[in-house]
């Protein structure tokens, strides 16, 4: 019998946490390929925020330990691939014009970078010595069933 509750409680959990964020799916907007001392520097693009993934019981949380809150694709937004010497830190920001936007983004190493309110309740993500390679980048709304206009802006300033 004792087996069989475990059996049942394993099986919760892993019903529980929905497996999310698939950074091989194509992007929902755009492939952006960027060298170091790119120009204009920032890059900017505008994309629509949100989705219907929760954040809060997404396999992001549950099995890669990320405190994320927010709702976002199942696909990446944007896939940033970038050339870099590492000389210039990169820094990727969202500007959700007044209304509140998360960020999430899959690095070139498979480690995965939550903010929410970075410069108000703007997201962004500093990464003071990139690596060469594919960003995932999720831009979301910290609540449910919101779509809103944002705008990507990717640095080195």
């Amino acid at each position: 019998m004792k087996k069989l509750l475990l059996v049942f409680a394993l099986l919760a959990l892993v019903v529980t946490i929905s497996v999310a964020q698939d950074w091989e799916l194509d992007p929902s907007y755009d492939v952006i390929e960027l060298e170091g001392g790119f120009l204009p520097d920032p890059f900017t693009m505008e994309v629509l925020a949100g989705g219907s993934v929760d954040l809060e019981t997404s396999s992001v949380r549950g099995v890669r330990n990320l405190d994320a809150y927010g709702y976002v694709a199942e696909a990446p937004d944007v896939n940033f691939y970038y050339d870099t010497d590492g000389d210039f830190p990169l820094t990727i920001r969202v500007n959700g014009f007044g209304e509140d936007v998360v960020l999430l983004i899959n690095d070139p190493d498979g480690n995965w970078h939550y903010n929410d309110d970075d410069v108000g309740i703007n997201p962004g993500i500093n990464f003071r010595k990139p690596k060469s390679g594919l960003y995932s980048i999720w831009i979301g709304t910290y609540f449910n069933d919101d779509y809103l206009d944002a705008e990507l802006s990717i640095t080195e300033m």
